[in-house]
């Protein structure tokens, strides 16, 4: 069954439907924004369903449709993001069907020249692959070179792990195509922990253990000497265990002094 044998969506033209929107009740135009979209999911299954790119390129437009009016008659924010996860779909069905359309020779794809891209010769007319861009802006394909375009939302991401990332852009309030495509290369081209370099670990170990041992073993002196009266002590006899431990905790002063300042 083609999409064109059953009419899911009516002509949309942005401001008539505005218009025509503005002059009804409040209540009947939620209801009818989601009558529009509940047709345009609808619409989008079928078209997916017959590989139908081009009906997938009128959902997109209807997409952005629903986007404006939803803005302009200030309709609730659910559904504007409704409007706006519908565009986001229509763009990653537009990818794979491109993808689809590339593995089976069908769409140009990087890499062909004016021979690889020619499908053959009927009756002296020559018959080319079809242009992604054909379909799709190569900013929005591509992302200006950012990766975040539809590429990005198609590229090895399931469509489980896809619903995962509508769901959570959701959440957020954010469903714009570069935050989609942001946490989709999350997933297909995860970064790699950074190197840890073994002897900085070890390094770091070892300082641990002793600032720990040091503390215990300063707490307990500390603890001892409280119970002394400075004039039990002989300085003559002890001068130069006195001296040692005046030099000693200037040292450990010091270093504390470096290890806050760093």
């Amino acid at each position: 069954m083609s999409t064109a044998d059953v009419e899911v969506l009516p002509p949309m033209s942005t401001e008539l439907e505005v218009a025509r929107l503005r002059a009804i009740e409040p209540v009947q135009r939620d209801v009818d924004v989601i009558a529009m979209l509940v047709g345009a999911h609808q619409g989008l299954r079928l078209a997916c369903q017959a590989n139908d790119k081009m009906e997938l390129v009128r959902l997109k437009g209807v997409g952005h449709a629903l986007q404006e009016i939803a803005k302009q008659l200030g309709l609730a924010e659910e559904l504007r993001l409704d409007a706006t996860e519908f565009i986001r779909r229509t763009e990653r069905a537009l990818g794979v069907a491109i993808r689809e359309g590339q593995a089976r020779g069908e769409v140009q794809m990087r890499g062909d020249n004016r021979f690889t891209a020619i499908l053959g010769h009927v009756d002296d007319v020559t018959y080319k692959k079809v242009s992604p861009t054909d379909f799709v802006k190569q900013v929005e394909l591509s992302g200006a070179g950012q990766s975040k375009g539809i590429y990005a939302m198609t590229d090895g991401v399931t469509d489980a792990d896809f619903e995962n990332i509508l769901t959570e852009a959701r959440d957020e309030g954010n469903l714009s195509r570069a935050n989609v495509a942001r946490r989709a290369l999350m997933i297909s081209n995860p970064k790699p922990p950074p190197a840890v370099d073994p002897m900085t670990v070890r390094k770091t170990a070892i300082a641990r253990r002793t600032i720990e041992s040091a503390a215990l073993t300063i707490n307990s002196l500390m603890l001892a000497i409280a119970e002394l009266d400075p004039g039990e002590v002989d300085r003559d006899a002890q001068g130069i265990a006195l001296d040692l431990l005046t030099h000693d905790i200037g040292q450990i002063r010091e270093f504390l002094v470096k290890v806050r300042n760093q």
